[in-house]
């Protein structure tokens, strides 16, 4: 493989030595019901609302299953199922990417359920419970899947004929600005346009990118958990970063196949399947040097057993970081 010339500072963000182990974390030992684990796991819980945001319900599965292993899968979906934005499908597909302890961090373990439960009014060592709630009707949850999968599918033949309309870029105002070569994308009237994969031969929706910056996605499409990628050759390492313009730049300083997420909080989604095809790579996750780019970089990284990189200076991502090296901020 041909060696790869990359910039002194893409070298510490993506080259990073691995962390060497040290002495271990002492760990809280929580004592609840010694009879059983999850008897005190299902109590608990129940002083936690399943309409809880995505991130706090991935966390509290995760920690279930680092205490009760796949066995503690029922107890938390049956927990979930009190949510109107529940589907067996997602559940599911989540807890599969649940790995507890995975690449060496453990921050994520009962403990942590079990600290939201107290600050929620939980005493570890009894009380009464909670009257469960009463439960909430739902809408034909079937129905509403076969309509958006409906919708979904329409857009994802408007996408298709699109593209194929339009024609591979050579150069574009945007391209440009970023300092940055097309790498297959195209042009479609004076947008540059940005494919999505739902998987890699599954063309289900577009981004297309103004001249001035300005982006959207074909309305009704889907975004969450799609991708795209830079760089045909896969080497012992493979990136993930939020934006094309980011990935891009990822690609041109490293030579590493980059994948693109389109939004911070859809890198832990991307992940998985980026895991999934790469099973064996250490894979990357490049974030924003912002709130949101820290959280989903390092949620992403802790889901898949990754590693994280971002650019030295806050508020920046790693085309800004390119450009500023090569003069061109």
């Amino acid at each position: 493989m041909k060696s790869l010339r990359l910039s002194s500072a893409m070298k510490r963000c993506l080259l990073k030595p691995k962390p060497k182990s040290g002495a271990k974390k002492r760990q809280r030992r929580w004592i609840v019901d010694s009879r059983s684990p999850e008897a005190g796991i299902s109590a608990a819980l129940r002083y936690l609302s399943p309409d809880c945001d995505r991130h706090t319900w991935v966390v509290l599965g995760m920690a279930v299953k680092s205490a009760l292993g796949d066995a503690g899968f029922p107890l938390w979906d049956a927990w979930s199922q009190g949510s109107n934005k529940y589907r067996a499908g997602d559940a599911k597909a989540a807890w599969r990417g649940f790995k507890p302890g995975s690449g060496g961090n453990d921050a994520v373990g009962i403990g942590t359920l079990y600290h939201l439960a107290r600050a929620a009014g939980w005493e570890p060592q009894g009380g009464a419970l909670p009257a469960p709630p009463a439960p909430m009707p739902r809408p034909d949850a079937d129905a509403e899947q076969r309509a958006l999968d409906a919708q979904h599918a329409a857009i994802a033949r408007k996408a298709s004929a699109i593209w194929r309309h339009a024609y591979l870029a050579q150069e574009h105002a945007y391209l440009r600005r970023k300092g940055i070569q097309p790498h297959g994308a195209k042009l479609f009237k004076d947008a540059l346009v940005i494919p999505l994969y739902a998987s890699p031969d599954a063309l289900v929706n577009l981004q297309f990118i103004q001249p001035d910056g300005a982006k959207r996605f074909l309305k009704g499409g889907r975004k969450s958990g799609c991708f795209w990628w830079i760089g045909k050759d896969v080497a012992d390492t493979v990136c993930l970063a939020e934006g094309f313009a980011t990935a891009a730049s990822v690609y041109q300083e490293s030579g590493f196949r980059c994948y693109i997420a389109f939004d911070a909080g859809n890198l832990p989604h991307v992940g998985e399947t980026v895991r999934g095809l790469h099973p064996r790579q250490r894979v990357v996750i490049c974030g924003d040097h912002d709130p949101a780019g820290i959280r989903y970089a390092n949620l992403a990284a802790l889901r898949i057993g990754a590693d994280v990189a971002f650019p030295d200076q806050p508020g920046q991502d790693f085309n800004d970081m390119a450009r500023g090296e090569h003069g061109r901020a």
